[in-house]
């Protein structure tokens, strides 16, 4: 977008301070917007619009499948010779495909990406400085985030001990993590203890240790 605004510079100048003319207090400072947004469906573009907002109030749009703009203001209907002129049209739909439906190909393409990582999950057990038995269930390197993770003894539900958790935590590469931990009386045996997983791409629950 910045190549965008440096290579037509002089084009926004010439606009922003041409409007300006037109008010009665040359002395206010102005600000324009220019919005858009897009929609696709299997690659395809189906939807995408153009708003033109002037010091906050939106003057113009335009929705690019009709091809013509609305004007919402009738003190700017005087500008609308600017919107409709060959270079602007051809501007505003050659950066609408470059930097809007082609972006957000590029975005949903790299989410895409990512939809099909199960979790790799490890079970681990330790005993601390109390003498109790702390298991701990990691599943890490998984998209998209859901996930659930939770103990069972014998395959039974159950409050077995003091549980605690990391919370849902990105990883660097986009994936993310979660690790639950069941502390356990220095009694309890932890025959019978596994870690239920339960991910989009797990097609039923996993349990571990299988």
């Amino acid at each position: 977008m910045r190549n965008l605004f440096e290579y037509h510079e002089q084009h926004v100048r010439w606009i922003f301070q041409y409007l300006p003319k037109n008010d009665t207090n040359d002395n206010r400072n102005h600000t324009g917007q220019l919005l858009a947004d897009c929609e696709i469906d299997n690659d395809i573009k189906v939807k995408s619009h153009v708003h033109l907002i002037w010091d906050g109030e939106e003057y113009y749009r335009i929705d690019e499948e009709a091809g013509h703009w609305e004007n919402l203001k009738p003190e700017f209907k005087k500008y609308e010779f600017i919107l409709v002129s060959p270079f602007w049209t051809d501007l505003r739909k050659r950066y609408m495909n470059q930097y809007c439906v082609d972006l957000l190909r590029k975005i949903v393409g790299y989410s895409s990406l990512r939809d099909n990582v199960p979790p790799e999950v490890t079970v681990s057990l330790h005993v601390n400085r109390e003498g109790s038995t702390v298991l701990s269930c990691t599943a890490t390197g998984f998209y998209p985030r859901s996930i659930l993770l939770r103990w069972e003894k014998d395959g039974k539900l159950g409050v077995w001990g003091k549980e605690t958790s990391s919370g849902t935590l990105p990883n660097a590469d986009s994936t993310f993590y979660l690790q639950i931990t069941l502390e356990l009386p220095p009694e309890d045996s932890v025959m019978g203890y596994t870690c239920v997983v339960e991910h989009i791409e797990l097609k039923t629950p996993a349990v571990y240790p299988g």
